[in-house]
């Protein structure tokens, strides 16, 4: 199941597209907040489910940022199982400590 905060922007992702209509979406970003420390098997549901209540077309560029620290090869699957078409990186990768 879903963590509480994950479910709630679904939610509002339903209640955006049923109450306002479809409209064109380009791109969607996920971050803010570093989205990398969300367990691995959370992200590919979550990311799942938004796909299919926009509707994803292939069109649409996905983004996520992600701490470096916090990458795992489980993690980096479940974007690559996703439609995320663009990882950012966060800039204290560029500091030595």
């Amino acid at each position: 199941m879903l963590e509480k905060h994950l479910l709630s922007v679904l939610t509002q992702a339903e209640f955006f597209i049923q109450h306002c209509g479809w409209p064109t979406i380009r791109s969607v970003y996920i971050g803010g907040g570093t989205p990398s420390v969300i367990q691995s098997d959370q992200l590919h549901d979550f990311l799942y489910r938004l796909a299919k209540i926009l509707r994803s077309p292939s069109s649409i560029e996905w983004t996520i940022e992600a701490n470096p620290e916090d990458l795992s090869p489980q993690w980096l699957a479940a974007i690559m199982d996703s439609p995320v078409s663009r990882l950012s990186l966060g800039v204290q990768s560029f500091s030595d400590k």
